[in-house]
């Protein structure tokens, strides 16, 4: 089971961007960690947009399943174009409401 890191950028109504480093491995059902809080969650200080999710390495995980407030969002993002040096990552923003957790499941 290999480690890897990743990122998500996202962008605030107001304008702000934050960036948020993860942690993962090559293990189906579990949750990314996210590096700065520890935490398989994610708190949206406010309305805000992910707009990218970038990832070092495809390897055993092939999909990211997000799931908002506990709740699977029924959105799930294919590893292999996440991967860092592809430029394209994310076609479409995803719309995140002030206060709802932000989890992704890793699925093989």
């Amino acid at each position: 089971m290999a480690a890897y890191a990743g990122q998500v950028t996202m962008r605030t109504v107001s304008g702000r961007t934050i960036v948020e480093p993860f942690t993962a491995t090559d293990v189906n059902a579990i949750y990314i960690v996210w590096t700065n809080s520890g935490n398989a969650f994610y708190t949206a200080p406010e309305d805000l947009y992910i707009v990218d999710v970038a990832v070092s390495a495809a390897g055993a995980v092939t999909r990211l399943n997000l799931k908002v407030g506990g709740l699977d969002s029924g959105i799930t993002l294919y590893q292999p174009g996440l991967v860092n040096t592809i430029n394209n990552r994310m076609p479409s923003p995803i719309g995140i409401s002030k206060g709802r957790m932000v989890q992704f499941q890793q699925l093989t």
